[in-house]
């Protein structure tokens, strides 16, 4: 009462705006996160879009994902990572997560979205599942009710957001896109994963990732390990050919650690902007060659019957066992069974496996076709993958590998790995299933075929040529292909399979094209690729898997 009229008004000012200024504090660790709209195949919503509250991130934590970013000076020219290799590369594969254990941030999780941000069309595919980050019976978790009442009234943080968003706003305005942002003012995942499209890829050294920053406060962190990203663009270059590709992914939960794209002379690297549009691995452009006799082999094995041990007679006299005829990768053996098989199972499986749908990536992939002739002969050819016409990417041959790999799941495979905004995790990629079309029974007995090739097949001479480490073969396994293509129009060979550094599989595709014969194919990089990788994870191998026969 003893203050005059005109101090005790900005005493009331003052103390307004210290309470607004704590419930800003105080409520920063709400994000609106967003929560994909789910549907299985019947439309029937599996779950539906809501707030999440996040859970503040502790030191180990942040000792990962941090933020605590170099900004790198986009003025300055941009660093490839100066890593050790191989001991660097062991490191990311021994502490990479290549299945990604349950956090107890709350992630935005559900339907995967292409690289345009549409929603995938699940009527396309036999079986969608969603895979949460955490339990929903975890306390933090707060469950979106489809009739749950809005909220009446504002609360008084978000009132004072409001009135201080124009402030914010113009405050910051060279330093926050908003365009990734949605009307709330938090991080579209969509909007995130477009984005990498047009935002310029860089090295980070502060989390030895590469990474999408949006802004200052916006980070997308890749799955792609630098490490891993060096050793296969280095095969190629001590492998020279026309042109090339190379893939390594984790199986079980899809996510890209490595994508090279060849042109003969140099290697493109993700911090180059023709990485994202000019990569050899997504273009489907390629013959399939044999690699599908995978998907034969898995439609003869799963619906008719057939086992490795059977005995597939070719004419009168000659017979050879199916596991045998895969890993010579013989054609006539392999004609009987495609006619065996017949044209509309056989074109099921073909689209079990993603041909003649589109392929869902956080990057554009072309989509692959191949349409099963009727006739005997020409089904017979196509069945053995001598069909020009079949046409793939690198992309979708590691999925077809990976579903093999994985129990016959295929996985969506992604490179968006996590988005950080403000310091805290709002968004983690976990395992998303497209379709199951193989029971892993049968999956299983395509993949012990896979391990003769690289025994005593057609991959034997990439994978037994090093002398220090003659258990190579023993840790691999795959499936080669040959044929000439159309566009380009080389020689192509191919290897799909697995390589086994860390005591688990790694899926492994390299697609070689030559202008004519060579002694550089597929099978070499591929060799190659795999032997750094032991090398660098072991020194040496401490244990060897007798091959099946």
């Amino acid at each position: 009462m003893f203050i005059s009229s005109p101090l005790k008004s900005w005493s009331f000012i003052c103390i307004g705006g210290y309470l607004l200024f704590m419930s800003l504090a105080m409520d920063s660790s709400m994000v609106d996160a967003f929560v994909f709209y789910v549907t299985d195949p019947s439309g029937k919503a599996i779950s539906q879009s809501g707030k999440v509250k996040l859970a503040k991130i502790n030191n180990s934590q942040l000792a990962d994902v941090s933020p605590g970013m170099r900004n790198i000076d986009s003025g300055s020219k941009e660093q490839e990572p100066k890593t050790s290799i191989p001991a660097q590369a062991g490191n990311e594969l021994a502490n990479s997560q290549l299945k990604s254990p349950e956090t107890h941030v709350i992630m935005a999780t559900g339907t995967e979205l292409t690289a345009s941000g549409e929603k995938i069309d699940f009527s396309k595919y036999s079986m969608m599942k969603e895979y949460n980050a955490i339990s929903p019976a975890s306390p933090l978790m707060k469950p979106v009710s489809e009739n749950a009442p809005a909220e009446k009234t504002p609360s008084f943080a978000s009132q004072a957001r409001q009135a201080f968003a124009g402030i914010r706003e113009e405050k910051n305005e060279s330093s926050i896109d908003s365009s990734y942002l949605d009307e709330n003012g938090t991080v579209s995942i969509p909007k995130i994963i477009k984005g990498i499209l047009v935002k310029p890829w860089s090295y980070d050294a502060s989390l030895e990732r590469y990474v999408v920053r949006f802004d200052q406060d916006t980070l997308a962190v890749l799955s792609i390990r630098p490490s891993l990203q060096t050793l296969i663009e280095n095969a190629f270059r001590r492998n020279p050919c026309k042109m090339g590709a190379a893939i390594l992914q984790d199986p079980v939960s899809g996510a890209v650690l490595a994508l090279a794209s060849y042109d003969g002379s140099n290697a493109l690297s993700p911090i180059d902007p023709r990485f994202k549009n000019e990569n050899w691995a997504l273009k489907a452009t390629f013959p399939i060659a044999s690699i599908f006799k995978i998907i034969t082999s898995s439609a003869a094995i799963e619906k008719i019957g057939i086992t490795p041990d059977t005995q597939v007679k070719i004419g009168r006299r000659y017979s050879m066992e199916l596991w045998k005829a895969f890993a010579l990768s013989h054609n006539g053996v392999f004609g009987v069974v495609g006619k065996r098989v017949g044209q509309p199972l056989l074109q099921f499986y073909a689209n079990a496996f993603g041909f003649n749908k589109p392929f869902y990536f956080d990057l554009p992939v072309e989509a692959s076709k191949a349409e099963l002739p009727s006739q005997a002969l020409q089904l017979g050819q196509a069945a053995a993958g001598l069909n020009k016409e079949f046409e793939v990417s690198p992309m979708h041959v590691a999925s077809i590998i990976s579903t093999i790999l994985n129990s016959g799941q295929m996985m969506k495979p992604y490179l968006v790995e996590k988005v950080i905004y403000k310091g805290q995790v709002v968004y983690k990629r976990q395992p998303f299933e497209l379709t199951h079309p193989l029971s892993a029974e049968s999956a299983n007995k395509v993949y012990q075929m896979m391990h003769n090739t690289t025994t005593q097949g057609t991959g034997k001479k990439g994978f037994k040529k090093f002398n220090d480490c003659p258990e190579l073969p023993y840790f691999c396994g795959g499936k080669t292909g040959t044929l000439t293509g159309l566009n380009p129009k080389y020689l192509f060979t191919w290897f799909g399979g697995y390589t086994r550094p860390v005591n688990r599989d790694i899926s492994i595709v390299v697609l070689v094209g030559q202008a004519g014969s060579c002694h550089i194919k597929a099978t070499t990089v591929a060799g190659a690729i795999s032997y750094e990788l032991l090398q660098a994870y072991h020194g040496r191998p401490i244990h060897v898997r007798t091959a099946r026969r």
